[in-house]
């Protein structure tokens, strides 16, 4: 609900246009018992929601942003209740955008939370195609090969009920390597699952679990009993990034837009890192990652998610630095993404994930629902600073002009 002494409840710069658009509600409707009733459940709700999320990120967060950044604890709650008095600041988005910091908190109103953009991304794609043959790992592993895009090869998909889809010449034999396991349809490295080959025994490791080839093919269905899995061969980085690497997978985040009736162009992209003992690189798992230079293709120090780690000048694990250093490849691996985003220019803005092997780039995943937490937390910059409210309504504008009989969506910017 846009209360109406929030900061982008009349303002009509970009960011408060998406605000207002992600809310769903419009002060300048005529007034009905339903929108009074409304208002009035979200003032009393809204308080105890705001309390008790404050104390949730204040428990998590507050200790270490007052040992890190010096900031007392009275500070941190003044800042948290006056962010989300004026701009509808939750007190997590305070912390992960680093609103502590001048510079941030000035531009509080800017960025764009990740509620809101789950919202505007719903309404934008409310009048497009589905974004299945994106979003979906084994829809987007058959595009690629279709188009000839260099994708990350898929060994089988195993659905409910026993279902299975080869795309090896020797159907239901595995490749006698380190294998990943993981659901088409999750985000954020979940389900992610690596099972490691052991030339000796000629079984696979994970944890404490070994499986022979029948036992490991077994395994596969029984995983996929709820939900699709796709079975892919374990990919190795690029020598030159196995420094920041660790055990796990480098991957390349682009996020590109398209005009309406425009060719693709980049938006930012970053570089994701693993961290520990984990072997992926997933920003909610951990992970830590860097701006990249578009022109130079180096890298920025790098941050994590949670902001009472610090900034990283060199990867935490194996102390090989990381502000300066080039990513090898990059400028085929942008000139990849955009070559995919070509084939679905009707999509506004793709996140894609692209790995750097020993063989030059390759597309991972694709993401239509990218994480607004990452794009603005690595680069410091608000999404409405940058260009995507203005690609977003011209979109928006589009589509109008494409369906003039549907339900007008509010344009202005």
């Amino acid at each position: 609900m846009m209360l109406p002494w929030f900061t982008s409840a009349k303002r009509n710069d970009p960011a408060s246009c998406l605000h207002r658009l992600a809310l769903g509600f419009d002060w300048q409707k005529p007034p009905s018992a339903f929108r009074t009733c409304c208002i009035w459940t979200a003032l009393l709700l809204w308080p105890f929601r705001f309390i008790s999320e404050t104390f949730q990120a204040f428990r998590k967060y507050g200790p270490g942003t007052r040992k890190i950044c010096g900031l007392g604890f009275g500070r941190q709650l003044r800042e948290i209740v006056r962010f989300g008095l004026m701009s509808n600041v939750p007190a997590s988005v305070y912390y992960k955008f680093r609103l502590f910091s001048k510079a941030n908190g000035d531009r509080a109103n800017s960025f764009i939370h990740k509620d809101e953009l789950s919202v505007l991304f719903t309404t934008l794609m409310s009048r497009l195609p589905s974004d299945r043959p994106l979003s979906d790992k084994q829809a987007f592993f058959e595009g690629g090969l279709e188009h000839g895009l260099p994708v990350v090869h898929a060994i089988a998909v195993f659905g409910p009920n026993g279902s299975q889809k080869w795309y090896t010449d020797a159907a239901g034999e595995l490749p006698k390597c380190d294998l990943v396991l993981k659901p088409v349809d999750l985000l954020c490295g979940r389900g992610f699952q690596l099972w490691t080959f052991d030339e000796g025994a000629g079984n696979w490791r994970r944890g404490d679990r070994v499986l022979d080839e029948g036992a490991f093919l077994e395994y596969c269905f029984e995983t996929a009993g709820e939900r699709r899995h796709i079975l892919q061969v374990r990919l190795r980085n690029h020598s030159l990034l196995a420094p920041v690497a660790v055990e796990g997978l480098c991957t390349i985040r682009t996020i590109s837009f398209c005009r309406p009736g425009g060719e693709p162009e980049l938006l930012m992209a970053c570089l994701r890192m693993p961290t520990g003992s984990s072997h992926v690189d997933n920003f909610e798992a951990g992970g830590i990652a860097a701006l990249i230079d578009l022109e130079t293709g180096a890298l920025g120090a790098a941050v994590a998610k949670d902001p009472t780690r610090g900034s990283f000048e060199h990867h935490p694990d194996t102390g090989a630095p990381i502000a300066g250093m080039k990513v090898p490849l990059f400028p085929e691996a942008v000139a990849l993404t955009l070559r995919a985003h070509a084939r679905d220019r009707w999509m506004p803005f793709v996140g894609w994930d692209v790995v750097i092997t020993p063989a030059g780039p390759c597309l991972l995943e694709a993401n239509p629902d990218w994480c607004v937490e990452l794009a603005q937390i690595v680069s410091g910059v608000p999404l409405g600073e940058t260009l995507y409210p203005e690609i977003y309504f011209e979109h928006l504008a589009a589509q109008e002009q494409a369906s003039p009989s549907a339900s007008p969506l509010p344009l202005s910017v």
